[in-house]
């Protein structure tokens, strides 16, 4: 049953990871549709969203924190359990140094690059390599690396902006079989199917500031799988906020010369 259990979390985080940074693609580039909603700085929503997301993915000093709640109802063998997981992802980028941190229940980890290492603390585990910032960057960051959602231009349609405690916002309501879509690789990685979940639709409110900089984006859905005779739903919330230009000076750890060095190792996966 344990066994069990952890594959259903490790299932569960994963769908949730991936609202922090799903990437998807958008054939067409930006867009100069003109919209007869509320624009932002003179931009319709899709131009505004483009050119803050453009921001952000071409800065090299930012900072990142995204907050996930999820609460869980695990049914199996007529006997329910509820639990509520909790996970913070911090990431901060100053030219090609990167800090990041996941804390949570099931995960603790942390990861700095700095001058071209990469020292990695998980559980009891402290590890160091040298890495091109190339290589970090695929083996340790994925697709993910400072992307957020690329927004199909299909999606701005009837996309208006609303003001929410003075603050403008974009909403995205995304079909839960399209968010399968996205994230089926990844389920089929983790010995998950796709077609075996019922995923509610994904709302996406993305806040600006007055300038027109993205700075928070919340997500929330719900999901519904059965997984070895295990039937879960999980309902989720995530808060990810952004602000560019913020992070200070990335070090490597005081006690990182003590780190395994297994540079050999990771270089065999190129």
């Amino acid at each position: 049953m344990k066994k069990r259990i952890s594959m259903i979390l490790s299932v569960i985080l994963a769908l949730s990871l991936f609202t922090v940074s799903m990437t998807s693609c958008d054939e067409d580039g930006n867009s100069s549709k003109d919209d007869d909603g509320v624009t932002l700085n003179g931009k319709s929503p899709e131009e505004a969203y483009n050119d803050a997301l453009e921001a952000i993915n071409n800065t090299d000093n930012y900072e990142m924190t995204s907050k996930q709640d999820i609460d869980i109802e695990m049914t199996y063998s007529g006997q329910t359990m509820n639990q509520e997981q909790k996970q913070t992802i911090q990431q901060k980028k100053n030219g090609d140094d990167i800090y990041v941190k996941v804390g949570g229940a099931s995960l603790e980890q942390e990861t700095w690059y700095v001058d071209g290492v990469l020292y990695t603390i998980s559980g009891d585990t402290k590890a160091k390599a040298e890495l091109s910032l190339e290589e970090f960057t695929e083996q340790m960051m994925g697709e993910s690396s400072n992307n957020l959602l690329n927004i199909p231009e299909s999606w701005f349609k009837d996309v208006e902006f609303k003001t929410e405690d003075g603050q403008k916002t974009l909403e995205f309501k995304i079909d839960g079989n399209e968010y399968l879509e996205l994230v089926g690789n990844m389920l089929d990685s983790l010995g998950a199917s796709a077609d075996d979940m019922d995923i509610s639709e994904v709302v996406y409110t993305v806040y600006f500031t007055d300038d027109g900089a993205i700075e928070k984006i919340v997500t929330v859905f719900s999901a519904s799988f059965s997984i070895q005779g295990v039937e879960a739903t999980a309902n989720y919330n995530t808060v990810t906020t952004i602000s560019i230009g913020t992070a200070g000076e990335i070090t490597a750890p005081a006690d990182g010369d003590s780190y395994i060095d297994v540079t050999e190792q990771m270089k065999e996966q190129y």
